[in-house]
């Protein structure tokens, strides 16, 4: 269980490398809000490694490589729970894992998924720089 604290300390929960390049870190930024009640927040770091990034980007848009600023390709999510019990907490936090774990795993886990990331990535860019 987190130490009490007002402003939370991540708390490292996991480090996940997925076989197609992508890197998932899981992190703990539960507090106590008061009593022996808590917010819950697991977050989720998804992150396609530069080497994987540039591969996926000479395929689907290589004169991209030539600017040399390849945008890391990385992605946050949040899963959270306000006023859980304390009692409450290592069971909740495990459910949201076993959800991420059910439910996101596998489309990352996917070949196709780095490629679709990087692509994302890339046209989330380019509409910037309009």
């Amino acid at each position: 269980m987190p130490t009490p604290t007002s402003s939370p300390t991540p708390r490292p929960l996991g480090t996940r490398r997925l076989a197609n390049g992508i890197t998932v870190t899981i992190t703990d930024h539960s507090r106590r809000l008061a009593g022996d009640r808590w917010h819950l927040r697991v977050e989720f770091l998804v992150r396609v490694d530069d080497a994987t990034a540039r591969q996926c980007l000479a395929r689907i848009a290589p004169q991209h490589l030539d600017t040399g600023s390849l945008p890391a390709w990385e992605r946050l999510i949040v899963r959270e729970r306000h006023f859980v019990d304390e009692h409450s907490l290592d069971e909740l936090r495990q459910a949201m894992l076993d959800d991420f774990d059910r439910s996101l795993t596998p489309y990352l886990a996917s070949p196709r998924s780095p490629e679709r990331l990087v692509a994302e990535r890339l046209r989330d860019e380019l509409v910037q720089r309009r």
